[in-house]
């Protein structure tokens, strides 16, 4: 895939999922509704901040990061992009299910700082495992 078509398609998905988290927040009230409504919340939450940081993140890596190829700075983007929405939707659960506390807070950064230390120190044409 090119660059630019990925660029289209990124933007294309992430209004689709900011409409959808749009709909999700104005029309589903989460006191009538059972634990579908909190999955659509969530879901529709996480794609579209995926979409949302994945962007920015490229587009500040684009303007300040003109040594690395292009597709680097995707992966790299796409990745931070995943790790941080999957940080925040498993926050926004604990502090729903209130059972947020500053040291559950702490191991799920270390996981999120441990798992990007794994994929920052592959190399290419090395197998992960």
């Amino acid at each position: 895939m090119s660059f630019k078509k990925y660029i289209i398609v990124m933007v294309i998905a992430t209004i689709f999922a900011l409409a959808g988290f749009g709909f999700v927040l104005f029309n589903i009230d989460p006191y009538e509704t059972g634990a579908l409504g909190f999955i659509l919340f969530y879901s529709t939450l996480f794609f579209s901040s995926v979409g949302m940081l994945s962007l920015i993140m490229f587009v500040f890596r684009w303007i300040f990061n003109k040594s690395q190829p292009i597709f680097t700075l995707i992966i790299k983007s796409f990745r931070h992009g995943i790790l941080l929405s999957i940080l925040m939707a498993v926050f926004l659960v604990l502090q729903q299910l209130e059972l947020l506390t500053w040291w559950n807070m702490s191991l799920i950064i270390a996981v999120v700082i441990t798992v990007e230390f794994f994929f920052a120190s592959h190399k290419p044409g090395r197998k992960l495992i």
